[in-house]
């Protein structure tokens, strides 16, 4: 029997599938018969009813102050029961003018061999073709969001955008975001080079961020100078961040500091990201303090950390049209090695959206 599939125009009509007057092509094969249309038709392939995927959209918050990051979600929805379906190719969501990607951009998916990307300071997050949303079930991709300006931004993904082997998207998905004028704080970045990235490739200084360490003169790093830590240790992006530890069992004491002028246009918040990936258990401790205040404490916790996440602290009372110094400091004692990662020390008008509790 011939291997190709049969292609027919088809429609349901009150519970029954008819076929048009219109025949696409006419070969059957051992498997069954498959009955495919355009994307609002029902796909049929071996007996079994496939209803194009959909797709919806919305923001978390849905409401934010301007530079406040929002939380964009797209969701993938399959109702066949059977198979789960696959992108045929990239699903594209192009932002609105004004609505660009934060930094870092936080894409990430849900949806089993996906891969969600998005470009800080860009305007479209992309979910690669391969993508597959489960049999009956639902998928995610989401990225981060921001604007400067107070507006109602308009996010729409046209129908047919969304294109698997089930068809494609039958109707368009749309999610509004409300800007508000921000509310006195004014979101300009204070610190100077919060990624570590103006770093010396040869000696590790930065010129903006005054360094020491016990064993290592700086706790700043990159991939080629200080390897990875058996994977343990890395940048959340970029190509440098602070590595405080990693001294093979010898006691380590280590610190970085900045010194900024806060304005009184509170509040803010002292945003950072840390991964903790390995753990010496012998008392490490990586402390942030203000003006030599400790305003937070990071103990080894009780598993190493896989990934980075975004911590928050509020330093609003620290908002006085000051100078003030914000410093890191790393103490442990000699024996077993740990590795705390942190990048992208930011100070900001609105907490971390993703934010680990502090201990």
């Amino acid at each position: 029997m011939d291997s190709q599939p049969v292609w027919i125009r088809a429609r349901r009509i009150a519970g029954w599938l008819l076929p048009a007057c219109t025949v696409l092509s006419t070969h059957a094969y051992a498997g069954g018969i498959e009955v495919r249309g355009t994307t609002t038709d029902v796909i049929f392939a071996n007996g079994f009813e496939y209803v194009p995927p959909t797709l919806a959209k919305a923001f978390s918050p849905a409401s934010v102050a301007a530079n406040t990051p929002s939380v964009l979600t797209l969701t993938l929805d399959n109702t066949a029961a059977n198979a789960p379906a696959m992108l045929t190719a990239n699903l594209v969501d192009t932002l609105p003018t004004g609505l660009v990607i934060t930094t870092p951009p936080n894409a990430a998916t849900t949806c089993a061999s996906g891969t969600a990307s998005a470009i800080a300071g860009g305007g479209t997050l992309t979910l690669a073709s391969g993508a597959q949303i489960p049999a009956n079930g639902t998928c995610t991709a989401t990225v981060s969001v921001v604007a400067a300006t107070a507006a109602t931004y308009t996010n729409m993904i046209p129908a047919g955008a969304l294109q698997t082997n089930h068809g494609a998207s039958p109707a368009p998905a749309s999610a509004d975001l409300a800007v508000t004028p921000a509310s006195g704080c004014t979101p300009t970045q204070l610190f100077t080079d919060p990624g570590f990235e103006t770093t010396d490739s040869g000696t590790m200084v930065n010129p903006w961020w005054p360094g020491t360490s016990t064993n290592f003169g700086v706790p700043f790093c990159s991939i080629n100078v200080c390897g990875n830590g058996g994977g343990t240790a890395g940048p959340l992006s970029g190509v440098f961040w602070a590595l405080f530890g990693g001294a093979n069992g010898q006691a380590e004491d280590s610190s970085m500091e900045q010194t900024v002028t806060i304005p009184s246009t509170a509040p803010r918040y002292l945003n950072f990201w840390l991964r903790i990936g390995a753990l010496g258990h012998i008392g490490a401790v990586l402390t942030v303090d203000v003006d030599g205040t400790i305003i937070a404490t990071y103990p080894e916790p009780p598993s190493a950390e896989a990934i980075y996440t975004q911590r928050s602290i509020n330093v609003s009372s620290y908002a006085d049209d000051g100078s003030h110094t914000v410093r890191f400091h790393y103490n442990t004692s000699a024996g077993a090695n740990s590795n705390f990662n942190v990048d992208f020390v930011r100070l900001e008008c609105a907490p971390a959206s993703v934010t680990t509790p502090l201990p």
